[in-house]
């Protein structure tokens, strides 16, 4: 049955329907970004219609494994800045005044990140402690890094 609008079939309006959502999608997420004033935090889209989220003055979503990175990060910086005062006797003390809760909530963690900037400081945290210490980790870790970081604006 033709479209009413566009007088096409509806198989023959977009030959590529992903690609022309991809590129919909590319261009409404320009929009929001350029144009903070709307206040929309997010754009729901679905089989059951476009849902749109607004964003509440004074509100903001907390990002849990950004903040315990950020907290850990703190932590070490605190701890170097008193490292001529650091002896085997209070060593102990002082990391746990310093990074060791932070380390430990981290070493815990056990959900996804929930935001694109949560996994590149994850994955940048994790190249600062060497955890990629083979040839293979480190490149797959810049593969990941610069794929998230490619995303700016689009998640």
């Amino acid at each position: 049955m033709p479209n009413l609008v566009t007088n096409t079939a509806p198989q023959e309006r977009y030959s590529n329907p992903m690609a022309k959502l991809d590129s919909l999608l590319r261009e409404a997420a320009t929009i929001l970004r350029d144009n903070s004033d709307l206040k929309i935090a997010r754009i729901a889209l679905n089989e059951h219609g476009v849902h749109t989220f607004l964003k509440i003055p004074g509100y903001s979503e907390s990002d849990p494994l950004l903040e315990a990175i950020t907290a850990y990060r703190e932590g070490l910086a605190a701890l170097r800045a008193i490292r001529e005062q650091i002896t085997r006797d209070n060593e102990d003390g002082l990391v746990e005044q310093t990074y060791g809760p932070h380390m430990r909530a981290l070493l815990e963690w056990d959900k996804a990140a929930i935001s694109r900037q949560s996994a590149i400081e994850a994955m940048k945290l994790m190249a600062e402690e060497d955890v990629f210490v083979d040839e293979i980790g480190e490149a797959l870790r810049r593969a990941v890094l610069g794929y998230l970081e490619s995303l700016k604006g689009v998640i």
